[in-house]
């Protein structure tokens, strides 16, 4: 018998096979990681314009990143779609390895984290710009004043 030498190969997943392993990864742990839902409940709760301008904005904020962004996104995007045909019972496909490296697994949930933060302002300057629109605006002693258009306080 010969005695064979067993290479282990660590091999890093990188473009499309990323991108899908991310996506497998966030569709499978979204019920169960409170980082993701936060995340699913801030995109999800933006207006189907909001959540362009997120888009829009995100490829620009996470230019460096967009493999695992889009992995993100695909991910959020097949859980709203699982919520939408088979209600709030969720994902439910046999539970799977995900296939990430420790440094892709932080650099995901910064990412996730940064996500969530461009979602909630997007979500609250939207509210700011409407106030703008409704009310008239003034500033005085270094703060912002709403009064109402028609005279109402």
């Amino acid at each position: 018998m010969h005695n064979r030498e067993v290479q282990s190969i660590n091999f890093v997943l990188e473009g499309k096979e990323l991108e899908q392993e991310i996506h497998y990864c966030i569709s499978y742990i979204v019920h169960n990681c409170p980082r993701v839902q936060q995340l699913f409940c801030a995109w999800a709760n933006l207006t189907a314009e909001q959540q362009d301008v997120f888009i829009y904005h995100s490829n620009y904020i996470f230019e460096n990143n967009m493999v695992m962004f889009n992995g993100v996104m695909g991910g959020l995007r097949f859980w709203n779609d699982i919520q939408d045909t088979e209600g709030a019972c969720g994902y439910n496909q046999i539970p799977r390895e995900c296939n990430l490296e420790k440094q892709q697994r932080r650099e995901i949930l910064m990412l996730i984290f940064k996500m969530k933060q461009v979602a909630e302002t997007i979500d609250k300057k939207t509210l700011l710009c409407e106030q703008f629109v409704k009310f008239k605006v003034f500033f005085k002693n270094h703060r912002i004043a709403f009064i109402s258009k028609h005279g109402d306080m």
